[in-house]
């Protein structure tokens, strides 16, 4: 298993006893997995990731009050909320397969053991991340392209390049690696994976962590060029090679 910094640890544990206040008896388990076990924790801006192992199927008044103990941030927290079952059983999103590979390989428990038979299949993963790919991440550079849209003028702004440039890098590292990976791990591997969008690349690396010079004058050049980034990031894991089993 893995570790966390000590601010994500003392979160998440804060969060526990907001959601043991809320649902007495329903949270069995809690894991730490994302960015805070992938060497990629930075707060405020980084998501604090749970899975959260519930005991029994949460009533609506449950789940209302799980997302208030949540909290609003900063950070923002995202759960993926799953039975014991779940974590035994093929996942239908990218989402939780992400997660459950995560919490296999470096997850932090905050309460609750793991099953010894987790769920952990590669293949499966993979097929969902290409699946991911053709509806997620197809809608959103489809809108990232039009002209007036929330998002093309979002990507006028330091958020939206890297957010678009490295979370498709996550995609294809772990299509072709088969492995998880934060999205700064995902940024330094593009940059020998697809070294002729380097500069983007370099210049989403900077927006992620702050470390670097600027690498753009304006920002509509970063844009074209984030975009064109994307695109062959796409293209290289709809037709690369699986993910290797391990």
């Amino acid at each position: 298993m893995g570790t966390a910094p000590d601010e994500a640890l003392d979160l998440a544990r804060a969060i526990l006893a907001r959601l043991d206040a809320a649902a007495p008896g329903l949270v069995c388990g809690l894991h730490l997995v994302g960015s805070a076990v992938l060497n990629d924790w930075r707060p405020p801006e980084s998501d604090l990731d749970l899975v959260g192992v519930v005991s029994r199927p949460p009533t609506e008044a449950e789940r209302a009050a799980l997302s208030e103990a949540l909290g609003g941030g900063p950070p923002k927290v995202e759960a993926e909320w799953l039975s014991e079952a779940d974590l035994v059983s093929p996942p239908a999103t990218a989402a939780v397969a992400v997660a459950l590979r995560t919490l296999a390989r470096d997850g932090v428990a905050i309460r609750g053991a793991l099953p010894a038979d987790l769920w952990d299949d590669p293949s499966l993963l993979a097929d969902l991340l290409r699946a991911n790919l053709d509806t997620y991440w197809d809608r959103w550079m489809r809108q990232a392209r039009k002209p007036f849209s929330v998002l093309s003028l979002a990507m006028l702004d330091g958020w939206a390049p890297a957010w678009g440039v490295l979370g498709v890098a996550r995609i294809a590292y772990t299509l072709q690696v088969g492995e998880i990976t934060s999205k700064t791990g995902a940024g330094r591997w593009a940059l020998a994976a697809f070294p002729e969008h380097a500069r983007v690349i370099r210049e989403c690396l900077r927006l992620r962590t702050g470390q670097g010079g600027k690498a753009y004058r304006e920002p509509f050049t970063r844009k074209r060029q984030a975009l064109a980034a994307m695109a062959a990031m796409v293209s290289r894991a709809r037709s690369g090679c699986p993910a290797r089993h391990s």
